[in-house]
């Protein structure tokens, strides 16, 4: 009948066409873990919305080879548990499109560090960068919340844009940005002594997908009061 082969068609071409990057992204939101998919599917035949771990994704093809990206985490992004990778790694490798090279990763965050001067206005901010009537962490949180939550997973971090979010703060009159620093968490490991800290220069694309400012010393902050008449 004429629906049949509609229909066979319709499975044909759903076989043979290549996925889009954003398929394999949906695919990975919708893993879930210790389940098996349905025989010959990419499917469950149940949704258990508390098994889905995956929570950030990003897909990009480099070279002939397709990366995804993935951390799992609600407030804070976290990498997974080598099982859960192994896990997640099976999944991809039976649903994938044929001779698709396929790797999946999942990292600690890179480390992020910032030098930055914070002229400031005395009549809002203490001398140790704390709001006069609230006592709030403005700027550290500021610069903390940009660079953890704010930028799109495995989305680009420009210095312009954190010194934008900083200029935005009530009291705060020139952001002086000094030096902006990252480096994959693999290699801080392996070089604890001597990090292999780079310099961002304008903007920059993190390894694992996402930062994390892991110490309050690689916030080096200079607090300076703004005067607008200087003394003679």
């Amino acid at each position: 009948t004429m629906d049949y082969a509609i229909k066979t068609v319709k499975v044909l071409l759903e076989t043979k066409k290549p996925h889009s990057l954003k398929w394999y992204c949906n695919k990975a939101l919708a893993f879930q873990y210790g389940r098996s998919l349905l025989p010959d599917s990419d499917t469950y035949d149940t949704i258990v919305e508390s098994e889905k771990i995956i929570k950030y994704v990003s897909a990009v093809e480099h070279q002939g080879k397709l990366f995804i990206k993935v951390a799992k985490g609600d407030s804070t992004k976290e990498p997974l548990s080598d099982q859960e990778l192994i896990a997640l790694t099976n999944y991809f490798a039976e649903i994938k499109d044929a001779g698709v090279k396929l790797e999946v990763i999942s990292k600690p965050a890179d480390h992020f560090a910032i030098q930055i001067n914070i002229y400031y206005n005395p009549m809002v901010f203490s001398d140790d960068g704390f709001r006069l009537d609230t006592g709030e962490d403005a700027i550290r949180n500021t610069i903390r919340n940009y660079v953890e939550n704010k930028i799109p997973f495995n989305g680009q971090y420009r210095n312009t844009d954190l010194v934008d979010a900083l200029q935005n703060i009530d009291g705060v009159v020139i952001p002086e940005l000094i030096e902006t620093r990252t480096v994959p968490h693999d290699e801080y490991v392996n070089n604890p002594s001597n990090p292999p800290w780079v310099t961002i220069n304008a903007y920059h694309n993190p390894v694992s997908g996402y930062y994390k400012i892991y110490d309050d010393t690689d916030l080096n902050i200079t607090f300076i009061a703004y005067k607008t008449i200087e003394n003679v």
